[in-house]
Protein backbone atom coordinates (compact mmCIF):
# COMPACT_ATOMS: atom_id res chain seq x y z
CA UNK A 1 0.00 0.00 0.00
CA UNK A 2 2.57 2.70 0.80
CA UNK A 3 4.28 1.72 -2.78
CA UNK A 4 0.68 2.23 -4.19
CA UNK A 5 0.47 5.47 -2.37
CA UNK A 6 2.93 8.26 -4.13
CA UNK A 7 1.73 6.52 -7.55
CA UNK A 8 -1.59 7.43 -6.57
CA UNK A 9 -0.37 11.19 -5.66
CA UNK A 10 1.55 11.18 -8.68
CA UNK A 11 -1.58 9.96 -11.20
CA UNK A 12 -4.08 12.88 -9.75
CA UNK A 13 -1.25 15.45 -9.47
CA UNK A 14 -1.00 14.75 -13.91
CA UNK A 15 -4.53 14.43 -13.96
CA UNK A 16 -4.94 18.51 -12.25
CA UNK A 17 -1.99 19.41 -14.00
CA UNK A 18 -3.84 18.20 -17.61
CA UNK A 19 -7.43 19.82 -16.55
CA UNK A 20 -5.39 23.04 -15.71
CA UNK A 21 -3.67 22.83 -18.81
CA UNK A 22 -6.79 22.24 -21.33
CA UNK A 23 -6.96 25.14 -23.54
CA UNK A 24 -9.62 25.67 -26.09
CA UNK A 25 -9.57 25.03 -29.66
CA UNK A 26 -10.90 27.98 -31.90
CA UNK A 27 -10.15 29.20 -35.03
CA UNK A 28 -10.78 32.66 -36.51
CA UNK A 29 -12.03 33.54 -39.77
CA UNK A 30 -10.75 36.41 -42.05
CA UNK A 31 -12.29 39.83 -40.56
CA UNK A 32 -14.35 41.47 -43.06
CA UNK A 33 -14.49 44.81 -43.45
CA UNK A 34 -17.21 47.32 -45.44
CA UNK A 35 -15.07 49.95 -46.13
CA UNK A 36 -12.76 52.52 -44.97
CA UNK A 37 -9.93 50.10 -44.56
CA UNK A 38 -7.66 48.25 -47.38
CA UNK A 39 -8.24 44.45 -47.37
CA UNK A 40 -4.71 43.54 -46.97
CA UNK A 41 -4.82 45.42 -43.63
CA UNK A 42 -7.41 43.78 -42.38
CA UNK A 43 -6.09 40.48 -43.10
CA UNK A 44 -2.60 41.37 -41.22
CA UNK A 45 -4.99 42.30 -38.13
CA UNK A 46 -6.81 38.46 -38.68
CA UNK A 47 -3.17 37.30 -38.42
CA UNK A 48 -1.83 39.89 -35.40
CA UNK A 49 -5.30 38.36 -33.70
CA UNK A 50 -4.26 35.01 -34.20
CA UNK A 51 -0.88 35.38 -32.73
CA UNK A 52 -2.20 37.17 -29.68
CA UNK A 53 -4.21 34.80 -28.56
CA UNK A 54 -1.98 31.97 -28.72
CA UNK A 55 0.23 34.08 -26.33
CA UNK A 56 -2.47 34.26 -23.57
CA UNK A 57 -2.52 30.74 -23.17
CA UNK A 58 -5.96 30.15 -22.83
CA UNK A 59 -6.66 29.03 -26.76
CA UNK A 60 -4.91 26.11 -29.01
CA UNK A 61 -5.00 28.41 -32.34
CA UNK A 62 -5.92 26.50 -36.15
CA UNK A 63 -3.36 28.44 -37.98
CA UNK A 64 -4.38 29.94 -41.04
CA UNK A 65 -2.36 27.17 -43.52
CA UNK A 66 -3.88 24.55 -41.55
CA UNK A 67 -7.56 25.83 -41.69
CA UNK A 68 -7.26 26.00 -45.21
CA UNK A 69 -5.80 22.76 -46.05
CA UNK A 70 -8.50 21.11 -44.21
CA UNK A 71 -11.35 23.21 -45.95
CA UNK A 72 -9.62 22.47 -49.38
CA UNK A 73 -9.95 18.49 -48.62
CA UNK A 74 -13.15 18.56 -47.60
CA UNK A 75 -14.01 20.59 -50.60
CA UNK A 76 -15.22 23.62 -48.53
CA UNK A 77 -15.14 26.72 -50.84
CA UNK A 78 -15.16 29.31 -48.40
CA UNK A 79 -16.15 32.60 -49.70
CA UNK A 80 -15.85 35.99 -48.81
CA UNK A 81 -19.28 36.30 -47.58
CA UNK A 82 -18.73 33.56 -44.14
CA UNK A 83 -19.12 35.91 -41.67
CA UNK A 84 -22.22 34.55 -40.18
CA UNK A 85 -22.90 32.69 -36.97
CA UNK A 86 -24.06 29.84 -39.22
CA UNK A 87 -21.36 29.46 -41.74
CA UNK A 88 -18.82 30.21 -38.63
CA UNK A 89 -20.48 26.82 -37.21
CA UNK A 90 -20.29 24.98 -40.39
CA UNK A 91 -16.26 25.68 -40.67
CA UNK A 92 -15.88 24.63 -36.98
CA UNK A 93 -17.80 21.87 -37.29
CA UNK A 94 -15.32 20.30 -40.38
CA UNK A 95 -12.36 21.57 -38.59
CA UNK A 96 -13.29 19.93 -35.48
CA UNK A 97 -12.59 22.98 -33.37
CA UNK A 98 -14.85 23.88 -29.98
CA UNK A 99 -15.28 27.72 -30.84
CA UNK A 100 -14.66 30.20 -33.78
CA UNK A 101 -14.04 33.67 -34.08
CA UNK A 102 -15.66 35.79 -36.84
CA UNK A 103 -16.06 39.39 -37.20
CA UNK A 104 -16.19 42.86 -38.90
CA UNK A 105 -13.47 45.98 -39.25
CA UNK A 106 -15.11 49.07 -40.24
CA UNK A 107 -14.50 52.95 -40.53
CA UNK A 108 -17.08 55.82 -39.59
CA UNK A 109 -16.05 58.81 -40.14
CA UNK A 110 -12.71 58.85 -38.68
CA UNK A 111 -13.49 56.32 -36.19
CA UNK A 112 -12.57 52.80 -36.32
CA UNK A 113 -14.84 49.93 -35.21
CA UNK A 114 -14.04 46.36 -34.46
CA UNK A 115 -16.94 43.87 -33.90
CA UNK A 116 -16.20 40.30 -32.79
CA UNK A 117 -17.60 37.46 -31.86
CA UNK A 118 -16.62 33.72 -29.99
CA UNK A 119 -19.33 31.36 -31.33
CA UNK A 120 -19.76 27.94 -29.74
CA UNK A 121 -19.89 25.13 -32.78
CA UNK A 122 -21.44 23.05 -31.03
CA UNK A 123 -24.47 25.02 -30.20
CA UNK A 124 -24.26 27.82 -32.53
CA UNK A 125 -24.76 30.40 -30.05
CA UNK A 126 -22.45 33.71 -29.17
CA UNK A 127 -20.64 33.10 -26.32
CA UNK A 128 -19.20 36.75 -26.48
CA UNK A 129 -18.75 39.60 -27.88
CA UNK A 130 -16.16 42.23 -28.01
CA UNK A 131 -16.83 45.89 -29.57
CA UNK A 132 -14.34 48.82 -29.53
CA UNK A 133 -13.86 51.64 -31.24
CA UNK A 134 -10.78 53.93 -32.23
CA UNK A 135 -9.74 56.72 -33.25
CA UNK A 136 -6.27 57.25 -35.01
CA UNK A 137 -4.03 56.22 -37.38
CA UNK A 138 -4.68 52.33 -38.84
CA UNK A 139 -1.51 50.93 -36.90
CA UNK A 140 -3.00 51.95 -33.42
CA UNK A 141 -5.99 48.69 -34.50
CA UNK A 142 -3.00 46.28 -33.52
CA UNK A 143 -3.20 47.29 -29.77
CA UNK A 144 -6.98 47.13 -29.83
CA UNK A 145 -6.51 43.60 -31.24
CA UNK A 146 -4.01 42.82 -27.91
CA UNK A 147 -7.17 44.06 -25.88
CA UNK A 148 -9.71 41.97 -27.37
CA UNK A 149 -7.58 38.83 -27.08
CA UNK A 150 -7.29 39.41 -23.10
CA UNK A 151 -11.19 39.88 -23.10
CA UNK A 152 -11.70 36.90 -25.04
CA UNK A 153 -9.49 35.16 -22.90
CA UNK A 154 -10.31 36.42 -19.85
CA UNK A 155 -7.26 37.62 -18.73
CA UNK A 156 -6.09 40.53 -16.34
CA UNK A 157 -6.15 43.51 -19.17
CA UNK A 158 -3.66 45.68 -17.51
CA UNK A 159 -4.36 49.72 -17.79
CA UNK A 160 -2.65 50.64 -21.22
CA UNK A 161 1.18 52.40 -20.48
CA UNK A 162 0.08 54.57 -24.10
CA UNK A 163 -2.79 56.06 -25.68
CA UNK A 164 -3.25 57.33 -29.19
CA UNK A 165 -4.43 61.43 -29.35
CA UNK A 166 -5.91 63.01 -32.15
CA UNK A 167 -4.17 66.55 -32.79
CA UNK A 168 -6.06 69.05 -34.63
CA UNK A 169 -5.41 72.79 -35.19
CA UNK A 170 -6.91 75.55 -36.97
CA UNK A 171 -5.51 76.50 -39.50
CA UNK A 172 -4.16 72.59 -40.33
CA UNK A 173 -0.95 72.05 -40.74
CA UNK A 174 0.69 72.72 -37.70
CA UNK A 175 3.67 70.62 -36.17
CA UNK A 176 3.73 68.87 -33.54
CA UNK A 177 5.94 68.68 -30.97
CA UNK A 178 5.90 66.10 -28.32
CA UNK A 179 9.00 66.89 -25.22
CA UNK A 180 10.52 69.11 -27.74
CA UNK A 181 9.89 65.69 -30.28
CA UNK A 182 9.18 66.72 -33.86
CA UNK A 183 5.86 64.60 -34.35
CA UNK A 184 4.31 65.42 -37.82
CA UNK A 185 1.44 67.93 -38.61
CA UNK A 186 -2.18 68.28 -37.92
CA UNK A 187 -4.09 66.73 -38.29
CA UNK A 188 -2.53 63.39 -37.10
CA UNK A 189 -2.72 60.91 -34.40
CA UNK A 190 0.15 59.89 -31.89
CA UNK A 191 0.68 57.56 -30.03
CA UNK A 192 1.72 59.24 -26.51
CA UNK A 193 2.97 57.89 -22.84
CA UNK A 194 0.26 57.83 -20.34
CA UNK A 195 1.82 60.51 -18.12
CA UNK A 196 2.64 64.65 -18.18
CA UNK A 197 4.29 65.59 -21.38
CA UNK A 198 5.09 69.55 -23.21
CA UNK A 199 2.87 69.75 -26.14
CA UNK A 200 3.55 72.36 -28.63
CA UNK A 201 1.98 73.09 -31.79
CA UNK A 202 3.76 75.62 -34.16
CA UNK A 203 3.33 77.31 -37.74
CA UNK A 204 4.97 80.17 -39.14
CA UNK A 205 3.32 83.45 -38.71
CA UNK A 206 1.45 82.34 -35.41
CA UNK A 207 1.88 82.02 -32.35
CA UNK A 208 2.96 78.74 -30.48
CA UNK A 209 0.33 76.77 -28.47
CA UNK A 210 1.74 75.38 -26.00
CA UNK A 211 0.72 73.58 -22.62
CA UNK A 212 1.86 70.55 -20.28
CA UNK A 213 -0.98 67.93 -20.27
CA UNK A 214 -1.14 64.67 -18.41
CA UNK A 215 -2.36 62.53 -20.88
CA UNK A 216 -4.70 59.66 -19.46
CA UNK A 217 -7.56 57.39 -21.22
CA UNK A 218 -9.60 60.54 -20.99
CA UNK A 219 -7.43 62.70 -23.20
CA UNK A 220 -7.74 59.95 -25.51
CA UNK A 221 -11.43 60.64 -26.00
CA UNK A 222 -11.44 64.45 -26.10
CA UNK A 223 -8.12 64.75 -28.36
CA UNK A 224 -5.91 68.09 -28.13
CA UNK A 225 -7.23 70.90 -30.43
CA UNK A 226 -5.94 74.36 -30.68
CA UNK A 227 -6.89 77.43 -32.50
CA UNK A 228 -3.36 79.28 -33.76
CA UNK A 229 -3.73 83.09 -33.19
CA UNK A 230 -1.82 85.70 -35.21
CA UNK A 231 1.66 86.23 -33.49
CA UNK A 232 3.23 89.14 -32.62
CA UNK A 233 6.96 90.47 -31.60
CA UNK A 234 7.71 90.79 -28.02
CA UNK A 235 11.37 91.63 -27.67
CA UNK A 236 12.85 92.38 -23.97
CA UNK A 237 16.50 93.50 -23.39
CA UNK A 238 18.25 94.28 -19.88
CA UNK A 239 20.26 96.79 -18.52
CA UNK A 240 21.99 95.57 -15.89
CA UNK A 241 24.05 97.92 -14.11
CA UNK A 242 27.89 97.17 -13.54
CA UNK A 243 28.99 95.71 -10.80
CA UNK A 244 30.75 92.44 -10.49
CA UNK A 245 28.38 90.41 -8.53
CA UNK A 246 25.62 90.88 -11.06
CA UNK A 247 26.50 89.05 -14.60
CA UNK A 248 22.74 88.19 -15.54
CA UNK A 249 19.44 88.81 -15.15
CA UNK A 250 15.83 86.29 -15.92
CA UNK A 251 13.19 87.66 -17.71
CA UNK A 252 9.67 85.99 -16.43
CA UNK A 253 6.71 86.60 -18.47
CA UNK A 254 3.54 85.32 -16.76
CA UNK A 255 5.37 83.89 -13.90
CA UNK A 256 7.23 81.47 -16.16
CA UNK A 257 11.17 81.75 -17.66
CA UNK A 258 11.66 83.07 -21.30
CA UNK A 259 15.46 83.52 -21.18
CA UNK A 260 18.04 85.61 -19.36
CA UNK A 261 19.51 88.86 -20.23
CA UNK A 262 17.74 89.17 -23.48
CA UNK A 263 14.88 87.53 -25.58
CA UNK A 264 12.53 87.66 -28.03
CA UNK A 265 9.23 86.12 -28.30
CA UNK A 266 6.09 85.20 -30.94
CA UNK A 267 3.16 86.09 -28.63
CA UNK A 268 -0.54 85.98 -29.29
CA UNK A 269 -2.68 89.26 -28.62
CA UNK A 270 -3.29 89.49 -25.10
CA UNK A 271 -2.26 91.19 -22.00
CA UNK A 272 1.25 89.95 -19.98
CA UNK A 273 2.91 90.42 -17.22
CA UNK A 274 6.64 91.37 -17.26
CA UNK A 275 8.97 91.04 -14.35
CA UNK A 276 13.20 90.74 -14.99
CA UNK A 277 15.43 89.84 -11.59
CA UNK A 278 18.59 88.98 -10.85
CA UNK A 279 19.95 86.54 -7.65
CA UNK A 280 21.26 90.40 -6.27
CA UNK A 281 19.39 91.50 -3.23
CA UNK A 282 21.16 94.85 -3.70
CA UNK A 283 19.39 95.34 -7.08
CA UNK A 284 16.03 96.26 -7.84
CA UNK A 285 13.24 94.30 -9.55
CA UNK A 286 11.75 95.78 -13.04
CA UNK A 287 8.03 95.04 -13.27
CA UNK A 288 5.76 95.90 -16.26
CA UNK A 289 2.26 94.86 -17.56
CA UNK A 290 1.54 95.04 -21.09
CA UNK A 291 -1.17 94.38 -23.58
CA UNK A 292 0.44 92.94 -26.99
CA UNK A 293 -1.80 94.11 -30.24
CA UNK A 294 1.43 94.92 -32.08
CA UNK A 295 5.21 94.40 -32.20
CA UNK A 296 7.41 95.91 -29.20
CA UNK A 297 10.19 96.30 -27.57
CA UNK A 298 10.82 96.84 -24.01
CA UNK A 299 14.44 97.73 -22.51
CA UNK A 300 14.09 96.65 -18.65
CA UNK A 301 16.21 98.70 -16.60
CA UNK A 302 17.62 97.41 -13.49
CA UNK A 303 19.35 99.63 -10.75
CA UNK A 304 21.06 99.52 -7.46
CA UNK A 305 18.43 99.80 -4.06
CA UNK A 306 18.76 102.87 -1.74
CA UNK A 307 20.04 100.32 0.58
CA UNK A 308 23.00 99.99 -1.54
CA UNK A 309 23.50 103.43 -2.71
CA UNK A 310 23.54 104.44 1.26
CA UNK A 311 26.34 102.44 2.35
CA UNK A 312 28.41 103.28 -1.23
CA UNK A 313 27.58 106.33 -0.43
CA UNK A 314 29.26 106.40 3.52
CA UNK A 315 31.91 104.45 2.15
CA UNK A 316 30.97 101.31 4.15
CA UNK A 317 31.44 99.16 0.87
CA UNK A 318 34.82 98.73 -0.91
CA UNK A 319 34.94 100.92 -4.23
CA UNK A 320 32.22 103.29 -2.98
CA UNK A 321 32.76 107.28 -4.10
CA UNK A 322 35.44 109.26 -2.48
CA UNK A 323 34.56 112.52 -0.63
CA UNK A 324 35.18 114.99 -3.04
CA UNK A 325 38.04 118.00 -2.13
CA UNK A 326 36.96 121.37 -1.21
CA UNK A 327 36.23 123.47 -4.23
CA UNK A 328 37.00 126.51 -2.43
CA UNK A 329 40.46 128.56 -3.31
CA UNK A 330 42.95 130.35 -1.24
CA UNK A 331 45.22 133.33 -2.73
CA UNK A 332 48.77 133.75 -0.41
CA UNK A 333 50.44 137.05 -1.27
CA UNK A 334 53.69 136.70 -0.38
CA UNK A 335 56.49 139.81 -0.66
CA UNK A 336 53.91 141.50 -3.05
CA UNK A 337 53.08 138.04 -4.84
CA UNK A 338 49.77 136.34 -4.71
CA UNK A 339 49.64 132.73 -4.72
CA UNK A 340 46.61 130.56 -5.33
CA UNK A 341 46.04 128.48 -2.52
CA UNK A 342 42.00 128.72 -2.04
CA UNK A 343 39.33 130.34 0.11
CA UNK A 344 40.65 134.14 0.65
CA UNK A 345 44.02 136.12 -0.12
CA UNK A 346 46.44 136.13 2.71
CA UNK A 347 49.08 139.16 2.92
CA UNK A 348 52.40 137.88 4.37
CA UNK A 349 54.90 140.52 5.37
CA UNK A 350 58.63 139.42 6.47
CA UNK A 351 59.63 140.00 10.04
CA UNK A 352 55.37 140.04 11.16
CA UNK A 353 53.57 137.46 12.75
CA UNK A 354 50.15 138.80 11.89
CA UNK A 355 48.33 137.66 9.16
CA UNK A 356 45.61 139.77 7.44
CA UNK A 357 42.73 138.29 4.94
CA UNK A 358 41.73 140.36 2.35
CA UNK A 359 39.00 139.56 -0.60
CA UNK A 360 40.41 138.12 -4.02
CA UNK A 361 42.63 140.93 -6.07
CA UNK A 362 40.60 142.21 -8.79
CA UNK A 363 41.74 140.70 -12.11
CA UNK A 364 42.17 137.58 -9.92
CA UNK A 365 40.53 134.15 -10.69
CA UNK A 366 36.88 133.52 -8.46
CA UNK A 367 35.52 130.63 -7.71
Amino acid sequence: MRKVLPFLLLAFFCISLSAQEKKTQVAVLEFQTSGGIEKSEVSALSNRFRGILVKTKSFEVIEREKMNEVLKSQDFNMSDACNTAECAVQVGQLLGVEAMIAGDIGKVGDTYTIDLRLIDVQTGKIIQTQTQDFVGKVDGLLGVMQVIANSFAGTEIKAPRTVYIQFASEPSGATVYLDDSKKGNTPIAIEVPMGKHRVKLSKQGLADYVEEIDFTQATKDKGISAKLKKAYSLSIAVNIPKADAVKEANIYVDGKLAGKNSVTLALPEGRYAIKVSTESTDVTEFTKSIYLSSDQKIEAKLDFNEAYKSKTKNGSISGGSASKPSSKKLWYIIGGVAVLGGGAAVILLGGNDKKSTIPNPPGLPTD
